[in-house]
């Protein structure tokens, strides 16, 4: 009887408590496509620094997140979610945690560790995640249209259906993560790693495949053409990870 009542009041103590960030993760220059600023490489290994540099997810704070993807999800009062938007969650963990449906729209999860957490269905629009974990992460129908994902390891996530138009991904890490039906229109996908990956069904245009890095077994829509430079695959025994188990670092 209590439980939507709580839940409702463990988000809006987050929010209170950690608030948006008043300052962004990069300066202004930074933070623009990379065509503006200086070149992705160095954009997205000053993002990688500056997330690292990041201070911990304070402990007290970190029991209610844990509290939040626990939580029993058929307790929650229909129609209403999880909301923590504009939420300052840098370097939270939020690994398995259960957040369907959550609004997480401008929310800061820069350095955060979702591994294997629900976000099916989250909004995420505008959200931070650079240099995120979110192996195994799974965000079937999630919005995440101008997401910052620069940095961010996407190894085997679940994208199915997804909006990331407009999202920024370079240099992301998308090996076997699977993104049938998502729309990348107007990503930036430079340098990102497609290894194994699945992008059928009109999930890329053939200008956003020639600025990715991917091999023999992406999948990719059969009006595309499979760029060049792309490698061959390794051996049989390069197996995908399982997903039971922690992927190494």
């Amino acid at each position: 009887r209590l439980h939507p009542v709580i839940m409702e009041a463990f988000c809006a103590y987050i929010r209170e408590k950690r608030r948006k960030p008043a300052k962004p993760l990069l300066d202004e220059a930074d933070a623009k496509a990379p065509d503006k600023g200086a070149p992705w490489q160095e954009r997205v290994e000053k993002i990688k620094a500056t997330v690292e540099a990041l201070p911990p997810f304070p402990n007290d704070l970190q029991a209610i997140v844990t509290a939040l993807g626990r939580r029993t999800v058929a307790y929650d009062r229909p129609g209403i979610r999880l909301d923590l938007h504009e939420a300052d969650l840098r370097k939270a963990n939020l690994r398995g945690g259960h957040f369907e449906g959550a609004d997480l729209t401008r929310a800061h999860l820069e350095g955060a560790n979702l591994r294997h957490a629900h976000l099916e269905g989250a909004d995420l629009e505008q959200a931070h995640l650079e240099g995120a974990s979110l192996w195994f992460a799974h965000l079937y129908g999630a919005t995440l249209p101008n997401v910052h994902l620069e940095g961010a390891g996407l190894m085997y996530t679940h994208l199915e259906g997804t909006i990331l138009a407009g999202a920024y991904l370079e240099g992301a890490y998308l090996e076997g993560a699977d993104l049938r039906d998502a729309l990348l229109y107007g990503a930036i996908l430079l340098g990102i790693h497609l290894e194994c990956a699945d992008l059928r069904h009109r999930a890329i245009t053939q200008a956003q495949l020639d600025t990715a890095i991917g091999d023999e077994r992406t999948q990719i829509p059969d009006h595309l053409t499979r760029p060049a430079h792309w490698t061959k695959p390794p051996s049989d025994d390069d197996a995908a990870p399982d997903h039971d188990l922690d992927p190494p670092a």
